[in-house]
Protein backbone atom coordinates (compact mmCIF):
# COMPACT_ATOMS: atom_id res chain seq x y z
CA UNK A 1 0.00 0.00 0.00
CA UNK A 2 1.48 3.32 -1.11
CA UNK A 3 0.70 6.70 0.45
CA UNK A 4 3.09 9.24 -1.07
CA UNK A 5 1.38 12.31 0.42
CA UNK A 6 2.01 11.43 4.08
CA UNK A 7 -0.78 11.66 6.67
CA UNK A 8 -3.15 13.93 4.71
CA UNK A 9 -5.97 12.81 2.42
CA UNK A 10 -8.51 14.66 0.29
CA UNK A 11 -11.31 12.47 1.66
CA UNK A 12 -10.91 14.36 4.97
CA UNK A 13 -11.93 11.42 7.18
CA UNK A 14 -11.68 12.19 10.90
CA UNK A 15 -11.06 8.59 11.92
CA UNK A 16 -8.30 7.58 9.47
CA UNK A 17 -5.41 5.82 11.22
CA UNK A 18 -2.94 7.82 9.12
CA UNK A 19 -3.87 11.06 10.90
CA UNK A 20 -1.97 10.03 14.03
CA UNK A 21 1.19 9.80 11.91
CA UNK A 22 1.17 13.56 11.26
CA UNK A 23 3.27 14.27 14.35
CA UNK A 24 6.08 12.16 12.85
CA UNK A 25 6.66 14.88 10.24
CA UNK A 26 7.48 17.63 12.72
CA UNK A 27 6.84 21.09 11.33
CA UNK A 28 7.00 20.00 7.70
CA UNK A 29 4.33 21.46 5.47
CA UNK A 30 5.18 19.42 2.39
CA UNK A 31 4.75 15.68 2.84
CA UNK A 32 4.99 14.63 -0.81
CA UNK A 33 7.32 11.70 -1.46
CA UNK A 34 10.47 13.01 -3.13
CA UNK A 35 10.93 12.15 -6.82
CA UNK A 36 14.11 10.13 -6.22
CA UNK A 37 12.42 8.14 -3.44
CA UNK A 38 9.39 7.52 -5.65
CA UNK A 39 11.56 6.24 -8.50
CA UNK A 40 13.55 3.99 -6.17
CA UNK A 41 10.34 2.61 -4.65
CA UNK A 42 8.74 1.84 -8.03
CA UNK A 43 11.91 0.23 -9.40
CA UNK A 44 12.49 -1.94 -6.32
CA UNK A 45 8.82 -2.89 -6.00
CA UNK A 46 8.70 -4.15 -9.60
CA UNK A 47 12.09 -5.89 -9.45
CA UNK A 48 11.18 -7.70 -6.21
CA UNK A 49 8.28 -9.59 -7.81
CA UNK A 50 8.67 -12.47 -10.26
CA UNK A 51 5.06 -12.40 -11.51
CA UNK A 52 3.77 -11.21 -14.91
CA UNK A 53 1.40 -8.63 -13.40
CA UNK A 54 2.35 -5.99 -10.82
CA UNK A 55 -0.37 -4.18 -8.87
CA UNK A 56 0.20 -0.77 -7.30
CA UNK A 57 -2.31 0.19 -4.60
CA UNK A 58 -2.74 3.84 -3.63
CA UNK A 59 -4.26 4.73 -0.28
CA UNK A 60 -7.50 6.72 -0.15
CA UNK A 61 -7.83 9.79 -2.35
CA UNK A 62 -4.19 9.87 -3.41
CA UNK A 63 -4.69 9.72 -7.21
CA UNK A 64 -6.30 13.18 -7.25
CA UNK A 65 -4.65 14.87 -4.25
CA UNK A 66 -1.14 14.98 -5.72
CA UNK A 67 -2.23 16.27 -9.11
CA UNK A 68 -1.65 15.49 -12.78
CA UNK A 69 2.10 16.06 -12.93
CA UNK A 70 2.90 13.73 -10.03
CA UNK A 71 0.93 10.79 -11.38
CA UNK A 72 2.07 11.42 -14.93
CA UNK A 73 5.55 10.85 -13.49
CA UNK A 74 4.30 7.73 -11.69
CA UNK A 75 3.01 6.25 -14.95
CA UNK A 76 6.25 7.11 -16.76
CA UNK A 77 8.35 5.43 -14.04
CA UNK A 78 6.14 2.33 -14.02
CA UNK A 79 6.52 2.03 -17.78
CA UNK A 80 10.27 2.63 -17.51
CA UNK A 81 10.84 -0.26 -15.09
CA UNK A 82 7.97 -2.58 -16.14
CA UNK A 83 10.29 -4.85 -18.11
CA UNK A 84 7.41 -6.32 -20.07
CA UNK A 85 5.23 -6.88 -16.99
CA UNK A 86 1.64 -5.67 -16.89
CA UNK A 87 1.08 -2.80 -14.44
CA UNK A 88 -2.29 -2.37 -12.73
CA UNK A 89 -3.39 0.34 -10.30
CA UNK A 90 -6.00 0.37 -7.57
CA UNK A 91 -7.04 2.17 -4.39
CA UNK A 92 -8.16 0.88 -1.00
CA UNK A 93 -9.18 2.28 2.38
CA UNK A 94 -10.14 -0.80 4.35
CA UNK A 95 -13.49 -1.05 2.58
CA UNK A 96 -15.49 -4.01 1.33
CA UNK A 97 -14.35 -6.04 -1.65
CA UNK A 98 -17.28 -4.75 -3.74
CA UNK A 99 -16.53 -1.11 -2.88
CA UNK A 100 -12.83 -1.70 -3.48
CA UNK A 101 -13.63 -2.97 -6.98
CA UNK A 102 -15.69 0.13 -7.69
CA UNK A 103 -12.96 2.41 -6.34
CA UNK A 104 -10.30 0.58 -8.35
CA UNK A 105 -12.34 1.06 -11.52
CA UNK A 106 -12.73 4.76 -10.81
CA UNK A 107 -9.04 5.15 -10.04
CA UNK A 108 -8.31 3.54 -13.38
CA UNK A 109 -10.53 6.11 -15.06
CA UNK A 110 -8.82 8.93 -13.13
CA UNK A 111 -5.45 7.67 -14.36
CA UNK A 112 -6.83 7.49 -17.91
CA UNK A 113 -8.12 11.05 -17.59
CA UNK A 114 -4.65 12.13 -16.44
CA UNK A 115 -3.09 10.50 -19.50
CA UNK A 116 -5.70 12.17 -21.73
CA UNK A 117 -4.97 15.54 -20.11
CA UNK A 118 -1.27 15.03 -20.77
CA UNK A 119 -2.04 14.23 -24.40
CA UNK A 120 -4.21 17.36 -24.68
CA UNK A 121 -1.41 19.53 -23.34
CA UNK A 122 0.97 17.92 -25.82
CA UNK A 123 -1.42 18.74 -28.67
CA UNK A 124 -1.46 22.39 -27.57
CA UNK A 125 2.34 22.39 -27.68
CA UNK A 126 2.28 20.67 -31.07
CA UNK A 127 -0.15 23.29 -32.36
CA UNK A 128 2.05 26.13 -31.15
CA UNK A 129 4.96 24.57 -33.05
CA UNK A 130 2.76 23.70 -36.06
CA UNK A 131 3.75 20.05 -35.58
CA UNK A 132 1.13 17.87 -37.27
CA UNK A 133 2.89 14.51 -36.83
CA UNK A 134 0.56 11.90 -35.32
CA UNK A 135 0.75 8.17 -34.74
CA UNK A 136 -2.49 6.39 -35.63
CA UNK A 137 -3.38 3.07 -34.01
CA UNK A 138 -6.54 0.92 -34.06
CA UNK A 139 -9.18 2.48 -31.79
CA UNK A 140 -12.47 0.90 -30.71
CA UNK A 141 -15.07 3.68 -30.83
CA UNK A 142 -17.39 1.59 -28.65
CA UNK A 143 -14.80 1.64 -25.86
CA UNK A 144 -14.30 5.37 -26.46
CA UNK A 145 -18.03 5.94 -25.92
CA UNK A 146 -18.25 3.81 -22.77
CA UNK A 147 -15.15 5.29 -21.13
CA UNK A 148 -16.26 8.84 -22.04
CA UNK A 149 -19.61 8.33 -20.33
CA UNK A 150 -17.90 7.00 -17.21
CA UNK A 151 -15.22 9.70 -17.04
CA UNK A 152 -17.72 12.50 -17.65
CA UNK A 153 -20.17 11.00 -15.12
CA UNK A 154 -19.35 13.30 -12.16
CA UNK A 155 -20.04 16.42 -14.25
CA UNK A 156 -23.35 15.44 -15.79
CA UNK A 157 -24.52 13.79 -12.57
CA UNK A 158 -23.76 16.93 -10.52
CA UNK A 159 -25.47 19.11 -13.13
CA UNK A 160 -28.44 16.77 -13.07
CA UNK A 161 -28.87 17.50 -9.36
CA UNK A 162 -29.17 21.26 -10.04
CA UNK A 163 -31.78 20.97 -12.81
CA UNK A 164 -35.56 20.73 -12.47
CA UNK A 165 -35.43 17.29 -14.10
CA UNK A 166 -32.88 14.49 -14.07
CA UNK A 167 -30.39 13.66 -16.80
CA UNK A 168 -30.20 10.09 -18.07
CA UNK A 169 -27.61 8.65 -20.46
CA UNK A 170 -28.34 5.61 -22.62
CA UNK A 171 -25.61 3.72 -24.51
CA UNK A 172 -26.31 1.85 -27.73
CA UNK A 173 -22.96 0.33 -28.66
CA UNK A 174 -23.20 -3.47 -28.66
CA UNK A 175 -20.30 -4.23 -31.02
CA UNK A 176 -16.70 -3.15 -31.51
CA UNK A 177 -16.29 -0.49 -34.18
CA UNK A 178 -12.62 -0.03 -35.10
CA UNK A 179 -11.01 2.98 -36.76
CA UNK A 180 -7.47 4.34 -36.91
CA UNK A 181 -6.57 7.30 -34.76
CA UNK A 182 -5.55 8.71 -31.41
CA UNK A 183 -7.74 7.38 -28.60
CA UNK A 184 -7.31 10.35 -26.23
CA UNK A 185 -8.23 12.82 -28.99
CA UNK A 186 -11.33 10.85 -29.96
CA UNK A 187 -12.34 10.52 -26.30
CA UNK A 188 -11.96 14.30 -25.96
CA UNK A 189 -14.41 14.76 -28.85
CA UNK A 190 -16.94 12.34 -27.35
CA UNK A 191 -16.77 14.06 -23.97
CA UNK A 192 -17.16 17.51 -25.56
CA UNK A 193 -20.34 16.32 -27.26
CA UNK A 194 -21.67 14.82 -24.02
CA UNK A 195 -20.97 18.05 -22.10
CA UNK A 196 -22.70 20.08 -24.83
CA UNK A 197 -25.70 17.79 -24.61
CA UNK A 198 -25.89 18.29 -20.84
CA UNK A 199 -25.78 22.08 -21.26
CA UNK A 200 -28.52 21.89 -23.91
CA UNK A 201 -30.98 20.34 -21.42
CA UNK A 202 -31.66 22.96 -18.68
CA UNK A 203 -34.71 20.99 -17.53
CA UNK A 204 -33.10 17.58 -17.71
CA UNK A 205 -33.70 14.93 -20.33
CA UNK A 206 -32.06 11.98 -22.05
CA UNK A 207 -28.72 11.73 -23.81
CA UNK A 208 -28.26 8.81 -26.16
CA UNK A 209 -24.79 7.82 -27.32
CA UNK A 210 -23.69 4.96 -29.49
CA UNK A 211 -21.65 3.50 -32.33
CA UNK A 212 -22.40 1.58 -35.51
CA UNK A 213 -20.93 0.54 -38.84
CA UNK A 214 -22.33 2.31 -41.88
CA UNK A 215 -21.11 0.77 -45.17
CA UNK A 216 -17.38 1.54 -45.18
CA UNK A 217 -17.62 4.06 -42.37
CA UNK A 218 -17.87 3.76 -38.63
CA UNK A 219 -20.12 6.18 -36.75
CA UNK A 220 -20.06 7.60 -33.23
CA UNK A 221 -23.17 9.56 -32.37
CA UNK A 222 -24.47 11.69 -29.49
CA UNK A 223 -28.12 12.77 -29.33
CA UNK A 224 -29.93 14.88 -26.75
CA UNK A 225 -33.55 15.84 -26.08
CA UNK A 226 -32.62 19.44 -25.32
CA UNK A 227 -33.55 22.87 -26.63
CA UNK A 228 -32.07 22.37 -30.09
CA UNK A 229 -30.52 25.04 -32.32
CA UNK A 230 -31.71 27.44 -34.99
CA UNK A 231 -30.22 27.36 -38.50
CA UNK A 232 -28.27 30.54 -37.70
CA UNK A 233 -26.65 29.00 -34.61
CA UNK A 234 -26.07 25.71 -36.41
CA UNK A 235 -24.08 27.48 -39.12
CA UNK A 236 -21.63 28.90 -36.56
CA UNK A 237 -21.09 26.14 -34.00
CA UNK A 238 -17.68 25.07 -35.35
CA UNK A 239 -16.30 28.61 -35.44
CA UNK A 240 -13.56 29.24 -32.83
CA UNK A 241 -14.78 31.20 -29.79
CA UNK A 242 -18.43 31.06 -30.86
CA UNK A 243 -20.61 30.15 -27.88
CA UNK A 244 -24.24 30.44 -26.80
CA UNK A 245 -23.34 29.78 -23.15
CA UNK A 246 -22.24 33.28 -22.21
CA UNK A 247 -19.46 33.47 -19.62
CA UNK A 248 -19.66 29.72 -18.93
CA UNK A 249 -18.50 28.76 -22.44
CA UNK A 250 -15.18 29.21 -24.23
CA UNK A 251 -16.43 28.49 -27.73
CA UNK A 252 -13.50 26.13 -28.30
CA UNK A 253 -14.96 22.68 -27.60
CA UNK A 254 -16.74 22.08 -30.90
CA UNK A 255 -14.09 23.94 -32.89
CA UNK A 256 -11.35 21.72 -31.43
CA UNK A 257 -13.50 18.62 -31.95
CA UNK A 258 -14.06 19.52 -35.59
CA UNK A 259 -10.31 19.93 -36.11
CA UNK A 260 -9.54 16.60 -34.44
CA UNK A 261 -12.04 14.71 -36.61
CA UNK A 262 -10.79 16.38 -39.81
CA UNK A 263 -7.23 15.39 -38.91
CA UNK A 264 -8.48 11.80 -38.58
CA UNK A 265 -9.93 11.88 -42.10
CA UNK A 266 -13.48 12.02 -40.78
CA UNK A 267 -16.42 14.42 -40.71
CA UNK A 268 -19.15 15.61 -38.34
CA UNK A 269 -22.83 15.81 -39.32
CA UNK A 270 -25.29 17.75 -37.17
CA UNK A 271 -29.09 17.71 -37.15
CA UNK A 272 -30.99 20.07 -34.88
CA UNK A 273 -34.23 22.02 -34.62
CA UNK A 274 -35.41 24.40 -31.91
CA UNK A 275 -37.26 22.43 -29.26
CA UNK A 276 -36.44 19.07 -30.88
CA UNK A 277 -32.95 18.34 -29.60
CA UNK A 278 -29.67 17.81 -31.43
CA UNK A 279 -27.85 14.84 -32.93
CA UNK A 280 -24.13 14.82 -33.75
CA UNK A 281 -22.76 12.02 -35.94
CA UNK A 282 -19.02 11.50 -36.36
CA UNK A 283 -18.10 9.52 -39.46
CA UNK A 284 -14.68 7.87 -39.56
CA UNK A 285 -13.09 5.37 -41.95
CA UNK A 286 -13.32 1.76 -40.79
CA UNK A 287 -9.94 0.32 -39.81
CA UNK A 288 -9.34 -1.53 -43.11
CA UNK A 289 -10.55 1.44 -45.14
CA UNK A 290 -8.37 3.81 -43.12
CA UNK A 291 -5.33 1.64 -43.81
CA UNK A 292 -6.10 1.51 -47.53
CA UNK A 293 -6.55 5.28 -47.72
CA UNK A 294 -3.20 5.91 -46.02
CA UNK A 295 -1.46 3.42 -48.30
CA UNK A 296 -2.97 5.08 -51.39
CA UNK A 297 -1.72 8.46 -50.23
CA UNK A 298 1.85 7.17 -49.90
CA UNK A 299 1.97 5.54 -53.36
Amino acid sequence: MTKPIGPICNLDCKYCFYLEKEKMYGGARSWKMADDVLESYIRQYIESQSVPEISFAWQGGEPTLLGVDYFRNVIALQQKYAGGKKITRSASRGISAKSRTIVASRVGRVMQAIRDCSATLQRLLDFSRRDTTRIAVPVDLTEVVKSSVEISGPKWQSKSATKSGSIEIEIDAPDSVITLGNVSELREVAMNLIFNAVDAMPNGGTIRVGTRRDERKCVLWVEDSGVGMSKEVLSKIFEPFYSTKGDSGTGLGLSASHGIIENHGGSINVKSEPGKGTRFEILMPLHDEANKKREDQTV
